[in-house]
């Protein structure tokens, strides 16, 4: 069953999200020994194991990661189940935004890329793993607009945070660190300060990391913060269903981010954004409902078209 658009519903969300609809049940060949990350999402969904030739969908069971061959991987992937008939879902995490190789039997889905060169058998997946599930708690409007930030001011963050500092209408709650988590990502004190700036806050910078995605912008949709940063050719999941503009702040440079968060403050809608955002991620794109959205997604899409001369040539050229 395909899920309604958001466009559809009631902006005046509830506090707590509602529960997925029961969509059909699919029929997926998985191979023994799948790790952790796709067992949280696969576990999710209503599915039928099955041998490849009545499976709707393979899933490759290994997380394809940076520090693997991706390329390599994915030809060896594709060669695999090349005989098959099937489409074969594969999910990688890797800081990597420019194309892959081209194989029409392959379904990518990836965190980081350039929105206008996806190709066709690629999807934008939302980073899942350090999201928090808990019940959603607004942060007060306050009379200034309160935005926070704990983090490395990377190269590509230096603008969006000055821009934002300069500002003498918004609360900044920024805490610069010098490195990646503080060079302490499993210090709880670190983690602490972490989620505690950004649920004191109704809004929380999110620019980009070193590859063209965010992964505390999921966070922050989380926990029912406005994720704020700039559109650098981001492609954002779902985006057929969901209206991201419409309630976050997702501008082309600086002055409109602030801009924009200038006018979600005055206009009163602080909480009710909050609340949309809280509820778009553990409806869409949390790990207990997203794998069953995108097959639900896939099975309704047009048919992978075949790559173009280009992009067949792009292939060959990277093997």
């Amino acid at each position: 069953m395909k899920p309604d658009s958001v466009e559809n519903r009631d902006a005046s969300f509830a506090s707590e999200p509602a529960k997925p609809e029961q969509g059909r049940k699919y029929k997926l060949f998985i191979a023994e020994g799948y790790d952790h990350p796709i067992a949280t999402m696969v576990e999710s969904v209503d599915y039928e194991l099955s041998g490849i030739a009545e499976a709707d969908f393979i899933v490759y069971p290994i997380l394809v990661r940076n520090e693997m061959d991706v390329p390599g991987t994915l030809a060896k992937i594709s060669r695999q189940f090349s005989s098959s008939g099937k489409k074969v879902i594969v999910f990688t995490l890797s800081d990597y935004a420019r194309k892959y190789p081209f194989y029409s039997n392959l379904i990518l889905l990836r965190h980081s890329a350039r929105a206008d060169r996806l190709a066709s058998n690629e999807r934008v997946m939302p980073y899942l793993w350090e999201c928090k599930d808990e019940p959603f708690v607004p942060a007060s409007a306050g009379e200034l607009p309160g935005i926070g930030f704990c983090g490395k001011v990377s190269r590509q963050r230096r603008k969006l945070v000055s821009a934002f500092e300069n500002s003498a209408l918004i609360k900044c709650d920024f805490i610069k660190r010098d490195s990646f988590w503080g060079g302490k990502p499993h210090d709880p004190g670190v983690v602490s300060d972490f989620w505690s700036n950004m649920q004191e806050n109704p809004f929380a910078l999110a620019p980009r990391g070193n590859g063209n995605f965010s992964m505390r912008f999921y966070q922050a949709l989380s926990i029912g913060r406005i994720p704020v940063l700039i559109n650098t050719n981001m492609a954002l999941p779902l985006s057929n269903l969901i209206p991201w503009k419409d309630f976050i702040v997702f501008e082309e440079n600086e002055k409109r981010c602030v801009r924009r968060l200038l006018e979600i403050h005055e206009g009163g809608r602080v909480t009710e954004l909050q609340q949309t955002c809280y509820r778009i991620f553990h409806e869409y794109l949390s790990h207990k409902v997203y794998m069953g959205r995108l097959l639900d997604e896939l099975s309704t899409a047009s048919v992978i078209r075949k790559p173009t001369t280009l992009e067949r040539l792009t292939s060959w050229l990277r093997l």
